[in-house]
Order: structure tokens, then sequence, then C-alpha cells
């Protein structure tokens, strides 16, 4: 029995180390990275002289279960930004088109990874980079949401702004949403607006991805610990065969 939990807990990790695409909030990577003509700032900023508590949304669909391991942003470095960390949000979709409702849950001051992709955008300038936000057990019921992101980052050193991007296409049931008034509990202190306010474009989502694995039932886990338990059980009594003769 002991030797069956242990090969469950196994079972249930290797689970835990799926890791995949969920839901993409990009048309078509890399090309609309490197083409888009849109960046914005989308930041949290508590310096002694400035403060933003500005935040991107926009909407997501889960066709099941999912335990959510990475939120992936897009964005190009404008003056050398001084990345801190991130914030992330889960709004839910009371009205489908939006604006997002509640928040549901999040985290912020995480740290983020900031990475170059070398995907070069001539518009700006300069290269596309990656921004990843690791979640801590965060598992979402089927159904649609409203994610919120953002850089965490700090001006007092001199550096620039972290432009996150957006593409003009329509994905989800929403548009892309932008708030200047989302504290660090996820409540906001100003209204959503969408985007096409500030370039007329209607068009146009966040360029975000969700990674994770799907949350199979407890019945899906017994059945593939018995499997794994019976390899396990025939290998040992192979080598247990091979060892008397």
């Amino acid at each position: 029995m002991r030797l069956f939990g242990s090969v469950l807990l196994l079972s249930i990790f290797s689970f835990a180390l799926a890791d995949e695409l969920i839901w993409s909030n990009i048309q078509t990577t890399p090309d609309d990275l490197m083409n888009t003509q849109d960046a914005w700032t989308a930041s949290r900023v508590n310096d002694d002289d400035f403060v933003s508590y500005r935040c991107a949304a926009d909407d997501f669909f889960l066709k099941d279960p999912v335990q959510i391991t990475r939120i992936v942003y897009y964005s190009v470095p404008i003056s050398d930004p001084d990345v801190l960390g991130g914030d992330w949000y889960i709004f839910d979709a009371t009205y489908p088109e939006g604006p997002p409702g509640t928040v549901i849950t999040g985290e912020y001051g995480l740290k983020l990874l900031f990475e170059d992709t070398g995907w070069y955008n001539s518009n700006f300038g300069t290269n596309v980079y990656r921004n990843t936000l690791f979640p801590t057990n965060l598992v979402l019921s089927p159904g649609q949401y409203f994610l919120g992101f953002r850089t965490w980052q700090t001006f007092e050193n001199g550096g620039g702004k972290n432009g996150i991007l957006t593409t003009r296409w329509a994905n989800g049931a929403a548009r892309a949403y932008w708030n200047f008034g989302i504290l660090e509990d996820g409540t906001a202190n100003q209204d959503w607006v969408e985007m096409e306010i500030f370039n007329g474009i209607k068009d146009q989502e966040w360029a975000f991805e969700v990674y994770g694995n799907v949350v199979p039932e407890p019945s899906t886990l017994v059945l593939v610990g018995f499997g794994v338990l019976n390899v396990f059980v025939k290998r040992k009594k192979r080598f247990r065969i091979a060892n008397e003769e």
C-alpha cells in the first residue's frame, strides 16, 4: 500500500510537470510581435516621486480545469527599463465583452523572467522581450476569465519603460483593456477602458500566452497510478529472475 501511495504521488508529480500552451492571444508568432506598431506602458511604480498603477487585461477561455504554471507577455524595452518583477490578476467575466469584473485572485511583486527573444521589431528599433510570471498554485475551472498583468519597475535609476505589445486582430469575446488604477490587491479605483480609445483600432489584443496543465480527475490519477505500479512490479520481477539465473 505504501508502494502504491508512492507511485500515485509520482503520477501526480508527472502531471504537474506537463506544461503546455493553454491559450495564446497572438495570431502568428513571432511575425505579429515583430511587425506590431503598438506598445503601451502597463506598469506598477511606487517611487518616491512617481506612482503608477496601470494594468493590462484581456479575456481568455478554459475548456478544462487547469493549473496555470506560466503567464507570458511580450514587450519592447524603451531606454533600458529597470524591471523589478511583475503582477498578475484573474478577474471574473460577468460581462463577456468586458470590462473585466471583480478580481478573483492574484499576486503582486513576483519575480519576472525578462528574456530577449532575438525577434527584431523595426518599428521600435529593438528586439522583442518575453516576460514570464510563475503563479503560485493557480487552478481555474472551465470558463471565461480576464487576465490582468503588468510590469513592476522603478524609474529612480534613470531607466525607461517596458512597452507591452498589442497586435491588431480579434480573439476571444473581448478586446484589449487598460486601467490606470489597479491597486496591489487587484481592486480598481478607476474604470477600465478599451484600447480603441487610444489609437482608434477596435480589433487589438494584448500579446500574452497562458501555459499550464489540465488537472486530471481523481479516477484518472488512480488508473495511471495502477498502470505505473504494474510496470514497476513487472520490471522488479524480471530483475529478480535475472539475478537468480
